[in-house]
């Protein structure tokens, strides 16, 4: 049973403060005024209130002619039927506890007759930030250190994404138009638990405020938010930090609230969960900073690390830290208006600065800068604050259509297991139920779903209040029936079926596909037709006038050139991402600030890409010179071996060999015949012949002392002999004598 004293004394308290708009303080504000009530009475169609009714409470204030009205319902969604709570000791190891079903029933007030008031008259545009920054006011940083990480101490983020915030203030385009549930895992420091006093009011406090952050995303964005994990920390700091949690440990560790959200990041990173993101719970602020969060990071899986400007390494993950005062539950949303991309709402400051000139705020108006402090993304905390502006949900939703934030992680509310079990009435569609359009009175005249049973109506097949292919008659919409139109050249449609009630899944074509005219150089990057060109161009919007916008290089972070809107020719670091998918340096692709998959060969793939114009026809030439060289070699080296075999027909016959028999002196020449003696030398002497030549003999000749005695062969000449060999001599001339 609720009790109605606590309740009570919780409205009224939030009802006599006064409005603080200079915030940063982590003292809570101090009572002003406290009324007894008079005639309270719950108001019930059964009259019977139990944990899963819904009924009004009404009362008056003593002394006053104000009469109060509460609607309130059970919110079963809150908690995930998975929900688990881990209570970690002092050395961080896990103690785990499954959450018990029926042991918390939390209400959620009727938001079905809420207003945004004057908001709804207002004509903005929503842009997306992936990488908010500290205010470069504060030092020179570098790019790394411009990943996205924004703390909520007054300082204000970049809006990013490129898109004028003027054009699309409370559109609703791209948030979801059935109910979608983003689970969160939730965490407390040693700090945050002793400041409690034991962990069941722990775990209370978290119900309560992700309570009350859930209301203002239901009714803003069409998301409810479910805890899935809960991680308690004992309420004694540990002396040392433990490598299992780093980030738990007490407020004098000098550890800044920006290195919690590193430790914090870094810790989340290694959770294998479908969160859509993480929040840290602590009493430890830093100075005015009450609140820390990555942009944009929603749905992201894993951490990455860069690094920082002080040398340190910055892990990003989709993390949060929000630190207690007084204003808890709008911290928590704030934060995690950042993790789904939404900036800061102007302040005096900064509509004074550049931050407005450069579209780092949102404004109220198109026509007035300051918002005022009364919403949610104000730069300081405020304990009044109750509602997103319209400038911030154009913000978040144009984000979502645009794929510049993911959705994946977004959960259908179909089949949901909840802590209470399928609770006809609730508004969630639960396992055996056929729909669920929340009871008698919120249905209304709903025509397909029967409110007290939560089944379809004769011949109805579904519900179009919570599915996207159903018809006003109830039934499943045709085949090619479009359910989610086109965003884009790279973003086809889908269609229904006709055989079911369920959208199927957003298809992309894929990252980097040839799109737009030829000649654009466009290419499909998460679900759009752009290019580098074109994400600068938007980043800076109607302002250029001269349309002499510019990219400077290769990297995932936008550094533009624009000299009319600068005023200097010089790039500028916008200090936001390029879209997921888009080409970046080495031939990789960017995703989430960082290239990947770069490499020499990419490189080399990518240029060939990007002149294959010029270069195919040059190969094409060089190519075919290259062959009519080598045809020319081959008939070249052709005709000469026909002119070789030619003249050598012409040839006189070359000498025998060496092993072969001499034709002149009949013997042999080989060196493996053993050598003939020569002839006895005669005992006397001839006269020369007259008609000898008087020829000296050739080289190695042997003289028998008569001309002509022997002979020697001239194919001995110059040659010497054979030791011990007896070479014939022959004359010069043919004719020869014999004695």
């Amino acid at each position: 049973m609720v009790s109605i004293r606590a309740l009570l004394a919780s409205t009224l308290s939030v009802a006599s403060l006064i409005q603080d708009a200079v915030a940063h303080s982590a003292q809570r504000n101090p009572l002003t005024a406290i009324h007894l009530i008079d005639a309270p009475s719950l108001n019930t169609p059964t009259k019977r209130c139990q944990y899963h009714s819904s009924f009004d409470l009404t009362f008056g204030l003593e002394n006053t002619q104000q009469q109060i009205r509460l609607a309130l319902e059970p919110n079963h969604d809150i908690l995930h039927d998975d929900m688990h709570v881990n209570y970690l000791g002092p050395d961080a190891r896990y103690e785990v506890t499954a959450h018990q079903r029926h042991d918390h029933k939390d209400l959620k007030r009727d938001t079905a007759g809420r207003s945004s008031c004057e908001s709804q008259s207002l004509t903005f545009n929503a842009k997306y930030d992936p990488n908010a920054f500290e205010d470069v006011r504060l030092r020179a940083v570098s790019p790394a250190s411009l990943f996205g990480r924004q703390i909520d101490s007054g300082q204000t983020g970049n809006n990013g994404a490129g898109q004028n915030l003027v054009a699309t203030i409370g559109s609703t385009q791209g948030c979801p138009t059935v109910r979608k549930i983003a689970l969160v895992g939730i965490a407390t420091d040693c700090t945050y638990t002793a400041d409690f006093n034991d962990t069941q009011a722990v775990r209370q406090n978290i119900i309560d405020l992700v309570n009350s952050a859930s209301e203002v995303y239901e009714s803003s964005f069409n998301i409810s938010l479910g805890i899935q994990n809960l991680t308690i920390s004992d309420r004694d700091c540990p002396g040392t930090a433990s490598d299992l949690a780093p980030w738990n440990v007490g407020c004098n560790s000098n550890l800044r609230i920006s290195d919690r959200l590193n430790l914090f990041s870094e810790w989340r990173g290694r959770s294998n969960d479908a969160n859509a993101f993480w929040t840290l719970l602590s009493t430890c602020n830093t100075n005015s900073a009450v609140g820390l969060a990555w942009l944009g990071q929603v749905c992201v899986p894993g951490s990455q690390t860069t690094a920082g400007s002080d040398g340190s390494n910055e892990t990003v993950a989709a993390a949060n830290v929000v630190v207690r005062t007084d204003s808890e539950w709008q911290v928590f949303a704030h934060e995690a208006g950042h993790t789904f991309g939404a900036v800061h709402d102007c302040d005096d400051q900064l509509c004074a600065s550049s931050e407005n000139q450069m579209q780092r705020c949102c404004p109220l108006s198109a026509n007035t800068c300051n918002a005022a402090a009364r919403f949610i993304m104000n730069p300081s905390t405020g304990n009044q604050i109750q509602n997103f502006s319209p400038c911030s949900i154009g913000n978040v939703c144009s984000a979502l259509y645009r794929n510049a934030v993911r959705s994946e992680c977004l959960a259908n509310n179909r089949d949901v297991e909840t802590i209470t079990g399928s609770q006809c009435g609730n508004g969630i569609v639960e396992s055996g139920e056929e729909c669920d359009c929340g009871g008698a009175e919120s249905c209304g005249n709903n025509p397909c779903c029967d409110a007290a049973t939560c089944r379809f109506t004769t011949n109805s097949q579904c519900d179009p209040a919570n599915e996207d292919c159903c018809t006003d008659q109830c039934r499943f919409a045709s085949q090619g029936s479009i359910c989610r139109e086109s965003t884009g050249l790279c973003d086809p449609q889908e269609t229904c079926p006709g055989d079911s009630s369920v959208c199927p899944s957003d298809i992309h074509r894929s990252d980097g596909d040839s799109c737009g005219a030829d000649g654009d150089n466009l290419q499909c990057a998460s679900g759009q037709c752009t290019s580098r060109e074109q994400q600068c161009q938007a980043a800076v919007g109607s302002r250029d006038t001269n349309n002499q916008t510019t990219s400077c290089d290769n990297g995932c972070m936008l550094s533009c050139r624009s000299p009319n809107v600068f005023q200097t020719q010089e790039c500028r670091l916008l200090n936001q991402n390029y879209l997921d998918g888009t080409p970046c340096e080495s031939g990789g692709t960017c995703r989430n600030g960082v290239c990947r998959d770069a490499s020499f060969t990419n490189d080399v793939l990518a240029w060939f890409q990007r002149h294959k114009n010029i270069l195919i026809p040059v190969g094409a030439s060089v190519g075919g010179l290259l062959v009519l060289a080598i045809l020319w070699c081959c008939i070249s080296s052709a005709c000469k071996k026909r002119r070789h075999k030619k003249n050598a027909s012409k040839l006189p016959p070359t000498p025998p060999p060496m092993n072969t028999w001499n034709s002149y002196g009949g013997a042999w020449n080989a060196s493996n015949i053993a050598p003939v003696p020569p002839p006895q030398r005669q005992q006397q002497q001839s006269p020369p012949s007259q008609s000898s030549n008087n020829m000296p003999p050739y080289p190695g000749e042997v003289h028998t002392g008569h001309q002509g005695q022997g002979y020697a062969d001239s194919s001995y000449s110059g040659q010497q002999p054979y030791p011990g060999q007896w070479h014939p001599q022959r004359s010069r001339t043919m004719s020869m004598r014999y004695a």
